[in-house]
């Protein structure tokens, strides 16, 4: 039995060999593996804890937005407390099982979620923007804390039941990305504000030009009254905000859609009034029927625009 004893001839000169067989050896050992397992995530829909430690610790990318990761774990997490969600909403009475999106829905939609928050965090990041623990913290305390009654316990009950989050969870996931959000808004003001003015003056000339009001509403307003056609009801002069009131009470033509953009804090409105209803005593104010279509400054266009500039592989759904 010689041959053993020759790979430890000449100073080890024939080890060369040995060591890339061991190497070879040892990406078969754990490369294979994660080329089945990476099967398993995608195809398989494996969902046990050990494939789930793998994917937290090996980045499985769900999907990859130019040089940007969406990791499978981070989407996995994510679907599933929304899920979870969705199931206390039921349990609550609060959605009926029909109300429910589709889990390929819920999927779906956090995949392109996910993306967005990426391309996000590397904009912001590019223009030198961070988001310290301090500034999430103080955010908490500020804004989320003072709506809790029983303070922290409620609020710890509350994510806890419809998400199965801890406080930190939700700082992580919710909290640091809404200050990124608002830090890149105002980076961008004027360049936002640019954007919603050119998409807000495109729907005024399809409105001017006799395209249904209601219809433009329902497909290109971003508040609630989109669904009613735009409709904001009978209101009283002084109700609204300062701009959308003057232009309502005082400028308006009646039956017709208003010329121009009115601009407000919320975004830029079109606007259409219905009637005006003078007062009947010496005391009464002035009322209005109106519709309008609100294009709201939202950095959320801005994202889907530098997305379709972006190559985008999507490994996890349709």
């Amino acid at each position: 039995g010689s041959k053993p004893d020759s790979a430890k001839t000449e100073n080890g000169k024939k080890n060369g060999p040995l060591i890339a067989i061991i190497v070879a050896a040892i990406i078969l050992i754990v490369v294979t593996p994660l080329v089945v397992f990476g099967v398993g995530l995608y195809k398989l829909n494996w969902e046990d804890k050990y494939t789930m430690q793998v994917a937290e610790t090996l980045p499985y990318p769900a999907a990859i937005a130019g040089s940007q990761i969406v990791s499978f774990s981070e989407w996995k997490e994510s679907i599933d407390t929304l899920k979870h969600f969705f199931d206390k909403q039921e349990e609550y009475g609060m959605i009926t099982p029909d109300q429910r999106p589709l889990d390929e829905e819920i999927e779906k939609d956090e995949l392109d979620r996910l993306i967005k928050k990426q391309i996000l965090i590397k904009d912001a990041k590019s223009r030198g923007i961070t988001v310290t623990q301090e500034e999430i913290d103080k955010k908490f305390d500020e804004e989320i804390l003072p709506q809790a009654q029983n303070g922290i316990e409620d609020v710890e009950t509350t994510l806890d039941d419809l998400y199965g989050w801890t406080v930190d969870d939700f700082k992580k996931f919710v909290i640091e990305e809404m200050i990124y959000r608002e830090k890149l808004a105002e980076e961008l003001n004027e360049e936002l504000d640019t954007m919603t003015k050119a998409s807000a003056d495109e729907v005024l000339q399809k409105a001017l030009s006799g395209e249904d009001f209601g219809q433009l509403a329902a497909q290109y307003g971003e508040d609630g009254t989109a669904a009613t056609g735009g409709d904001l009801g009978t209101f009283e002069e002084g109700v609204m905000v300062p701009e959308f009131d003057e232009a309502v009470f005082k400028n308006a033509p009646v039956g017709e859609v208003y010329p121009e953009l009115v601009k407000t804090q919320f975004g830029y409105h079109i606007m259409k009034v219905e009637e005006i209803i003078e007062p009947e005593g010496e005391d009464g104010v002035r009322q209005a029927s109106a519709k309008h279509i609100l294009i709201s400054t939202n950095i959320d266009k801005y994202l889907d625009d530098q997305i379709e500039d972006i190559k985008i592989f999507k490994f996890v759904t349709e």
